[in-house]
């Protein structure tokens, strides 16, 4: 069976059951159905629909509220975080607002719970805080990525250390766009330091992200007049990217070329023309593909 088939087996199955359960109590298991169909629908990208079962759960918790009724923290979780992923980029006062009522249950939630696993709550930490960072609101993301730390605390497995690359990282592109200079850089090193070991390990997840974490901290050290600073961090940047673009694992020239350029442009403001002809002549030949057979042409050394 495709996946396609499974989730129209998926979408049958919830139907079925929130027919069963809508003329009876208002109760956990009805916003659970609909939060699972609304997800079914968002992933077989329905998403009008799947706002609509969002909304749908939303009403019911609600509606609880009001009458003090409990409410599963799971589920009320998965019902705004679901939401405000598909407001984001589309209405973002909405998207703030649903992750906001995230925020307030966030220290309650301790290990896990029914419909929310440790793991699960780590990767909706991360996952709301990118959507804030990508829509230019980096001091709401802090919350998320403070309970990602503390649920990751203790723990050094793979899984774990590779998830705290990503959210150290975030944290440093945070304090960086409010204007923390020193607690941006503590983070990227911290992201750094957490992805060569994994690196080394043969265990780095998101290598490209390793690149960008570099490369964030020499800009951060370059806007802080340490030079030497920035050009370890880019020529690192410069090597690794190379080697992932060589072994088809990123395809992104256009970054290798622009940090080339970089490094060639502050080896010459400081008097260092010999050395930046490497990284000049790597930028061409990134980004004039024929470069190559351009070079052999003229007799030139790669």
């Amino acid at each position: 069976m495709s996946a396609e088939e499974h989730l129209e087996q998926a979408l049958s199955e919830y139907n079925i059951r929130i027919s069963q359960l809508e003329n009876g109590e208002n109760n956990d298991e009805l916003i659970e159905a609909y939060i699972n169909r609304g997800t079914v629908l968002m992933m077989m990208e329905s998403y009008i629909a799947a706002l609509s079962d969002f909304d749908e759960a939303i009403d019911l918790i609600l509606e609880k509220e009001r009458n003090n009724e409990p409410v599963d923290l799971g589920l009320f979780i998965r019902a705004y975080e679901n939401r405000g992923q598909l407001y984001c980029n589309n209405d973002n006062e909405q998207m703030i607002a649903d992750y906001s009522r995230i925020v307030g249950k966030l220290p309650l939630l301790k290990t896990s719970t029914r419909y929310f696993p440790l793991k699960e709550i780590v990767v909706m930490c991360i996952s709301c805080a990118e959507d804030l960072l990508d829509e230019n609101y980096p001091e709401n993301a802090v919350p998320f990525l403070e309970k990602t730390f503390q649920m990751l605390n203790g723990k050094h497995d793979v899984w774990a250390e590779n998830r705290f690359c990503e959210a150290a990282g975030m944290m440093g592109e945070v304090k960086n766009a409010i204007g923390l200079k020193n607690e941006a850089d503590e983070y990227y090193t911290r992201a750094i330091m957490t992805a060569s070991s994994l690196l080394n390990r043969n265990a780095l997840e998101d290598k490209y992200g390793f690149v960008l974490s570099l490369v964030d901290r020499g800009d951060l050290r370059e806007s802080r007049g340490d030079d030497s600073g920035m050009l370890s961090d880019y020529m690192k940047a410069d090597e690794f990217l190379e080697e992932l673009i060589m072994s088809g694992v990123s395809d992104d020239s256009e970054l290798l070329v622009g940090i080339c350029q970089s490094i060639a442009s502050k080896l010459i403001d400081m008097g260092k023309i010999t050395d930046s002809e490497k990284y000049l002549l790597k930028s061409m030949k990134y980004g004039i593909p024929e470069m190559d057979d351009a070079m052999d042409a003229l007799g030139l050394k790669r």
